[in-house]
């Protein structure tokens, strides 16, 4: 299939069927996002540390997931890698376009089984109404979760451990349990990890100083607010070291 020349020109995607493969996807000169589709194998958290060491995964923070599911060890240690790179995570399927910085984002985006497994570990998880996470209906009773595996993986990303009796007792689509946007909130699976910390007022240099912690999407920042020769300065800190060096541009 091609795209005419209103939205650009594109070959056919991959199989979904075909192991997961990741990627950068370009929206703008200076902004980008990661991308992992496809099915979940065993190879899968390797293939993805190997994708770490690359310049394109160190463009940005935000991976966005589709996924018919796979291995769910594996989409467990995929998550763990996820949690690990202090990503976030989102259900989102794009596809790049011949032409400059132009992308086709998919309708009903999914991530299940596996997927919505590794979906988990991000640090700060989305997805829209018309994205589809889910799990199999009989999550409680496979070999992952019957192993214990499944109840320890969802207390270590901080998920509420009742996902997994719901799911087993809950209508579905097929095998599969859709979680709602509602349910997804309550249960911590849609997650903001962004929001202020610490504030105090200290006296620095012999002036009073606004001094913060805060997170925005997990990502740890401190920052001071003062005032110097009659005028308000802010400095922002990046305690992560996470911001891409092309995007430290201070005004």
């Amino acid at each position: 299939m091609r795209w005419g020349p209103s939205t650009g020109t594109r070959s056919d995607p991959a199989n979904d069927s075909d192991p997961m493969r990741f990627e950068a996807v370009q929206l703008s000169k200076s902004i980008s996002f990661l991308q992992g589709t496809g099915t979940i194998t065993r190879e899968t958290p390797a293939e993805f540390e190997r994708f770490l060491a690359t310049d394109a995964a160190k463009s940005s923070r935000d991976l966005s997931l589709h996924s018919p599911g796979g291995d769910e060890l594996a989409g467990m240690e995929l998550g763990r890698a996820i949690r690990k790179a202090r990503l976030n995570t989102a259900i989102e399927r794009s596809i790049p376009l011949e032409g400059l910085m132009k992308v086709y984002r998919y309708k009903d985006p999914a991530c299940t089984s596996a997927c919505a497994y590794a979906f988990l570990g991000g640090v700060s998880r989305s997805y829209s109404a018309d994205a589809l996470y889910g799990l199999h209906r009989n999550a409680s009773v496979t070999s992952a979760a019957s192993s214990g595996a499944a109840p320890q993986y969802l207390d270590e990303m901080g998920i509420d451990p009742r996902v997994l009796q719901s799911t087993a007792g809950a209508t579905t689509k097929g095998d599969i349990f859709v979680v709602p946007n509602v349910l997804g909130k309550e249960w911590r699976i849609i997650f903001d990890a962004s929001g202020m910390t610490t504030f105090a007022v200290e006296e620095r240099r012999g002036r009073t100083t606004a001094v913060f912690e805060f997170t925005d999407r997990g990502h740890k920042y401190g920052g001071m607010l003062y005032c110097e020769q009659g005028r308000s300065a802010l400095a922002i800190l990046d305690r992560d070291d996470w911001v891409h060096p092309v995007l430290r541009i201070i005004n």
